[in-house]
């Protein structure tokens, strides 16, 4: 059987990055110390942006909960710590 009819085990991009990180494996020699401060970077990176992320989802949820319809405005108003009313 040749190696045109045997069927692909991995996707392109699969075979692609496999390809990369036994390159990258075989020109930098990772040690097990750097290996965990690129994971420890990865996941610290990560966890801010889910962070920053709930923060938003909690204020807006927080401004529409606390939201107020005052009398000549039809818009929304949220904390007293915003200014701006939207008209």
């Amino acid at each position: 059987m040749s190696t045109e009819e045997k069927p692909q085990r991995f996707s392109p991009l699969l075979r692609r990055l496999l390809i990369l990180k036994v390159w990258l494996i075989e020109k930098f020699r990772f040690g097990e110390r750097q290996v965990t401060l690129v994971w420890a970077a990865v996941i610290g990176i990560l966890g801010a942006a889910q962070t920053h992320r709930s923060d938003s989802n909690f204020n807006l949820t927080k401004t529409i909960m606390n939201a107020q319809i005052t009398k000549g405005t039809a818009g929304i108003t949220s904390t007293p710590s915003d200014t701006t009313i939207l008209r």
